[in-house]
């Protein structure tokens, strides 16, 4: 019998691109999932405000997920052009999804991203060296 040939994840860089708040905006919020039963996962998220030059980064965490937990944050928005970058493990596994919410802590519409629609940069997280 052949050996399986396992593919070595690496990590990806993942953007919303910048976006611009509403009136209505007052946090942005990601959930993260991992749904494997047996392996922590990493995930480093940045909430980086493009209004100044350089631009700043106004939230930096970074989680480990256990298995089959979930976690939510949630980061106050005062600013105009806003991006959320992610460090993302590479495991389809692990599920991010991106909000904005209104003070009530409701999504804002139109400022919804999945996973899927989040890009795949080659810039790295801002102030560190990358994957």
């Amino acid at each position: 019998m052949g050996r399986k040939k396992f593919k070595k994840r690496k990590c990806k860089v993942l953007s919303t691109g910048v976006l611009n708040t509403t009136e209505d905006t007052v946090n942005a919020h990601l959930e993260l999932v991992n749904l494997n039963s047996k392996k922590t996962e990493t995930v480093r998220f940045q909430v980086i405000d493009w209004v100044p030059s350089p631009p700043v980064v106004l939230f930096d965490q970074e989680v480990d997920l256990s298995p089959g937990e979930t976690m939510e944050f949630d980061d106050t928005l005062n600013t105009v052009h806003y991006e959320i970058r992610i460090k993302h493990p590479g495991s389809k596994n692990v599920i991010v999804n991106t909000f904005a919410a209104d003070a009530d802590g409701f999504t804002v519409s139109g400022l919804t991203l999945t996973q899927d629609q989040l890009m795949r940069i080659c810039a790295p997280l801002i102030e560190n060296t990358g994957c």
